[in-house]
């Protein structure tokens, strides 16, 4: 009978289940008890578990709005017991999860600066992990790719001094983003492969580790490696549960045959324009920009050819 434990049990439950098995609909269903049984009970740290793991779980299936309400509950929780660390985590996980990928680039990297000053302050070591790793994903979206490679790698160092090895794979994948854009494509090749062996090691996340491999993929062949395998690569795409990575991976796939053969440059054309269907479809704007910025060099290589 001990309802405080049941919640939170319940709420574990529901992130193993989509952290791990990516089950979206058992996930909601473990994490609908988990909130249920804390509001009855008015505890505030069940309320915060739920609503933390459900936003997260909502943010990555693209429910923003759902998600938002969820974790600006998290946030309020923090606000009122003036918990440095949990306010800058949240503002980290809010203008990362919720107002980047839709494309409200200038709300989110004005929360991940606030985020930074609040880490500062409260000098708590899990605080700066996310707001300085976060930070570095704003100042990406913004195009300042010299800031986002300094953040993110402060922000990496202190999640690999707390082992946090969901954060590190986030932040490997975007610092490898960021060389890719910079083409600095061996560092690419080098933290990518860090991403997919924190992922295997810690059995998290399938399609994050897709995503890492697919991006792998396109760093070997940036670097002139031509011993690729296509069929692989379908697979790992064709496997992915997360709404939210769906474009992503699609865009690595239609850069990957770009790069790969000439001939297949009407299979990179299709690619990419399925990923900007999903991409409109799922409300990622930000990467829906990247997907026409994209589309636009797969045209130019029709164009030469």
């Amino acid at each position: 009978g001990y309802q405080r434990r049941i919640s939170q049990v319940y709420s574990t439950l529901g992130w193993y289940s989509w952290s791990v098995q990516e089950d979206y609909p058992r996930a909601q269903r473990y994490l609908a008890d988990g909130l249920r049984l804390a509001e009855e009970l008015n505890d505030l740290r069940s309320l915060a578990f739920a609503n933390l793991y459900l936003g997260c779980v909502l943010s990555w299936n693209c429910e923003y709005e759902k998600a938002s309400y969820h974790l600006g509950k998290v946030l309020d929780i923090n606000k009122a017991a003036n918990s440095l660390w949990g306010i800058a985590a949240m503002k980290s996980w809010i203008a990362c999860w919720v107002y980047n990928f839709q494309g409200k680039i200038n709300l989110g990297f004005k929360e991940t600066y606030e985020a930074v000053q609040i880490a500062e302050e409260s000098g708590d070591i899990y605080s700066k992990a996310f707001s300085y790793a976060y930070h570095g994903h704003s100042c990406y979206c913004k195009g300042l790719l010299r800031e986002a490679e300094e953040h993110l790698v402060k922000g990496i160092n202190f999640c690999e001094h707390i082992n946090d090895p969901a954060h590190q794979c986030v932040g490997y994948l975007w610092l490898g983003e960021i060389y890719l854009n910079m083409s600095k494509h061996i560092q690419a090749r080098e933290f990518f492969e860090k991403g997919i062996s924190v992922l295997e090691q810690h059995r998290i996340f399938p399609s994050g580790l897709n995503l890492c491999r697919l991006a792998l993929a396109l760093a070997k062949i940036s670097c002139g490696d031509v011993d690729i395998e296509l069929e692989p690569l379908y697979r790992y795409q064709a496997e992915s549960r997360m709404k939210l990575w769906q474009g992503m991976m699609q865009r690595y796939l239609s850069a990957i045959l770009l790069n790969f053969d000439v001939k297949r440059l009407s299979d990179a054309e299709d690619w990419i324009k399925r990923a900007i269907e999903d991409d409109t479809r799922n409300g990622t704007r930000f990467s829906l920009a990247e997907d026409f910025a994209h589309y636009g060099d797969c045209l130019l290589y029709t164009s030469d050819a």
